[in-house]
């Protein structure tokens, strides 16, 4: 990829990640590759479960080149897929109450630094917010990511069924 088209994708993957993030949440999830891609599961403020795809290795291949960047439109969008499916309530407290079950500190006793790999996030709202992020788990956190991967399932089950 040549300077144009890495500041091209840049900002591409801005938009990417914009549009996988937009909606009013009580809860998201994110799992964010370095070379794959990313995914956004939770439950929004109409209580409908959301799971959401940038499909970030088919648009990657529209930057492989100069000459493969011509071949498509000059505007591009991220393609994103989307479930979404409407839950009770109840049901939708429930999947938010679960993180407050969680013993953990917040802030972690070491910095963590890492330049590739996969980055996590939660992001919670009710009264308060809370947003927690990691590529490399610091070990107090091994609670929340027991949690995260419970609730990862449980949404993408939700979402598709």
């Amino acid at each position: 990829m040549d300077a144009e088209q890495a500041r091209e994708w840049h900002v591409f993957e801005q938009e990417a990640s914009r549009q996988l993030r937009a909606g009013e949440w009580t809860l998201r999830l994110s799992i964010m590759p370095s070379f794959s891609d990313w995914t956004v599961a939770g439950v929004t403020f109409r209580n409908q479960v959301v799971v959401r795809r940038w499909l970030r290795e088919e648009d990657s291949c529209k930057f492989a080149t100069p000459i493969e960047r011509l071949r498509h439109a000059a505007a591009l969008r991220p393609t994103i897929t989307e479930n979404a499916r409407s839950i009770d309530a109840h049901a939708a407290a429930s999947i938010l109450n679960s993180l407050s079950a969680l013993r953990t500190p917040l802030l972690p006793e070491k910095d963590s630094i890492t330049l590739d790999g996969t980055g996590f996030e939660v992001l919670a709202q009710r009264g308060g917010r809370l947003h927690l992020c990691w590529n490399r788990l610091p070990h107090e956190w091994a609670p929340v990511k027991t949690w995260f991967d419970t609730v990862w399932d449980h949404l993408n089950t939700l979402a598709t069924a």
